[in-house]
């Protein structure tokens, strides 16, 4: 249907006789997708179709995707705590992307928090499995995430200067690793900001940021190494 600003905020019974006519005359397609296989075996086949199916209009990204397909508890945990103070500052605006890429980075924290060794590529993948596997956020790790969350933008957001940002700009893989630190830091561990700017020139963690990000050697690799230079025993 064709774009009318004339129309905003107009109500149905407000319209012209034309235009009435014309809405009441015109057909919206529906697609039904339902999962045939158990969910458990392949619960992102639903997101692959959803993606294909998304070519009318203003196709949809990956996040917005699954914000349709896992719909549940899950959303409106992340959508709060997207609007954490401190993490709005360690992306660098104040409100909400609407194209929900904040949201996608802290689903990344969550699905690898307390979970990296069930880490399998390619990341949007394994982003849908761990949305669709968790859409009640009722676990006892999904519980975890939340108070860890907050914890550990407060800390890299005091300790940090511009934080994130190797080369400039806000980089998903270094956050990813090192915000996976400071979630699963323990109480005897001990975070070390003044060797961060040390870890970010690092050659390996360099090249884990940089280069095939999300394969399974590189997210193992630049986590250890985070751990390895950030941490210290107390």
């Amino acid at each position: 249907m064709e774009q009318r600003k004339d129309l905003e905020g107009l109500a149905f019974e407000n319209l012209d006789d034309r235009t009435k006519r014309k809405l009441k005359n015109t057909s919206l397609r529906g697609v039904t997708v339902k999962q045939l296989t158990p969910k458990e075996e392949q619960p992102e086949s639903v997101y692959h179709i959803f993606e294909r199916l998304n070519t009318g209009g203003r196709p949809l990204n990956a996040q917005e995707i699954r914000n349709a397909v896992y719909r549940g508890p899950i959303l409106q945990n992340l959508e709060e705590l997207n609007t954490d103070e401190n993490w709005r500052a360690i992306y660098g605006k104040p409100d909400p992307d609407p194209k929900q890429r904040d949201i996608e980075l802290v689903l990344r924290l969550f699905a690898l928090f307390e979970n990296i060794q069930n880490y399998s590529p390619p990341m949007k993948d394994f982003l849908s499995r761990e949305m669709a596997e968790n859409r009640s956020f009722d676990s006892a790790r999904a519980k975890r995430f939340g108070p860890a969350f907050k914890k550990a933008a407060a800390l890299a957001n005091s300790a940090l200067d511009r934080p994130f940002r190797p080369r400039g700009l806000l980089n998903a893989a270094t956050l990813e690793a090192v915000m996976g630190v400071l979630l699963e830091l323990t109480d005897e561990g001990t975070f070390s900001p003044a060797t961060y700017n040390q870890l970010v020139i690092d050659d390996r963690f360099v090249d884990a940021f940089t280069s095939n990000t999300t394969s399974l050697e590189q997210v193992t690799t630049r986590r250890e190494i985070a751990e390895e230079l950030l941490t210290t025993n107390a």
